[in-house]
């Protein structure tokens, strides 16, 4: 693919729980992408042109523009365009992509569409702006990106629908209200299916147990809310949790910071 690009590299590790490896941005008509595969995860909006896009877990799919798709480490994958061609893409690093993966990031759906043109362009001239200063960058560049992947995980595009798979049930119901203090025997109950069943094939499914998912989503709300300016403690309240301390530990061991930093952090940049 030719074109002109611009890069920006840092192994700097962050209080959001990743490192920006690499930033750039490509303006290009050319052939696609050959298979490949990198050590570190990637992210590439398009938000110009068509072409398809293939990986190990995916069948080749057409894009476009307001599609954002996820690289995954260790899983080929091959892209380019059809006609002219403009993506900006990030590499990244760290416990961040665990804690995606957790929140329904897989790699058979790397794919989303349908996303809000304004944010994404927003998001490239932010990260353009930033990374022209080594020192900014550092600092700023895992903000941007931490925004860019919680849209991908408050507005899910194309995730697929429920089909009568009692375990998808009890996950949407998780999703749609991780404040409750849920009772996972009784959700087993309600589906159908008993609670060493459940116990035993919700990993298999979402790769963490009901609890480890429940704690996921709750952190994923959250940073939502500690990324509009909430303060820490009202987002633990929030959140059903009523101790503080414990919505600070909890966060920490999953975010990698405390509450407050993550805040101060995210918000600075």
């Amino acid at each position: 693919m030719t074109g002109e690009a611009s890069a920006f590299w840092s192994s700097a590790p962050s209080p959001l729980g990743l490192s920006v490896t690499g930033f750039g941005r490509h303006t290009a008509v050319g052939k696609p992408i050959r298979r490949r595969t990198l050590d570190c995860a990637g992210l590439f909006c398009l938000l110009k042109g068509r072409g398809t896009f293939e990986s190990q877990s995916l069948k080749r799919t057409p894009i476009g523009p307001g599609n954002v798709v996820i690289l995954f480490p260790g899983e080929w994958h091959a892209y380019g365009p059809e006609t002219e061609w403009e993506e900006f893409w990030f590499l990244f690093q760290g416990p961040l992509l665990d804690y995606c993966r957790a929140c329904g990031l897989q790699p058979g759906k790397a794919v989303f569409s349908h996303q809000d043109p304004l944010f994404w362009r927003s998001i490239l001239r932010l990260a353009t702006r930033v990374q022209r200063d080594p020192h900014t960058a550092a600092r700023h560049l895992p903000g941007v990106l931490f925004s860019a992947l919680n849209e991908l995980l408050a507005r899910p595009g194309g995730a697929p629908a429920i089909e009568g798979d009692p375990l998808l049930f009890v996950a949407a119901q998780i999703r749609a209200a991780p404040e409750k203090d849920w009772d996972f025997k009784e959700l087993a109950r309600q589906h159908g299916m008993s609670y060493a069943l459940l116990r035993k094939n919700f990993p298999l499914r979402f790769r963490s147990s009901p609890y480890q998912f429940l704690l996921a989503e709750r952190m994923k709300l959250a940073a939502r809310k500690l990324a509009e300016g909430v303060p820490p403690q009202q987002v633990a309240y929030a959140l059903g949790m009523n101790d503080p301390y414990h919505f600070s530990r909890l966060f920490k061991n999953v975010m990698g910071a405390s509450p407050r930093n993550f805040q101060r952090f995210l918000i600075s940049s």
